[in-house]
């Protein structure tokens, strides 16, 4: 417990620039990572052609930094890694009951 001893022996100013540092870190990489989805989402939205969807993810896979890109895979490769861990198995796939639900749509009165 030595660290927060040291951290806590700080300046109050010390401390807080080190924490909204540290924010601003975090809230840039949330961002970039959420902006690069939503991008993608709607290219392939607009664009059905999987030749332009494979041009467009090379193109944006080609502008990530490096350590930024292996966080992305880390990131993205996260739940199977807890699957595995609790003890799923990925060869057997996930298969979802076939659901038959009726629509019964609202009763509009004029």
């Amino acid at each position: 417990m030595s660290l927060f001893n040291d951290i806590r022996k700080q300046k109050y100013s010390v401390r807080m620039a080190f924490f909204v540092l540290s924010l601003f870190i975090t809230a840039t990489l949330v961002g970039f990572f959420w902006f690069t989805d939503i991008e993608r989402r709607t290219f392939f939205a607009f664009h059905p052609d999987p030749q332009e969807q494979a041009a467009f993810i090379a193109r944006q896979n080609a502008r990530i930094p490096a350590p930024v890109a292996a966080l992305g895979s880390l990131l993205t490769s996260m739940p199977a890694r807890i699957g595995d861990f609790i003890g799923f198995d990925r060869s057997k796939g996930f298969d979802r009951p076939v659901k038959d639900d009726t629509v019964y749509p609202l009763p509009i009165v004029h």
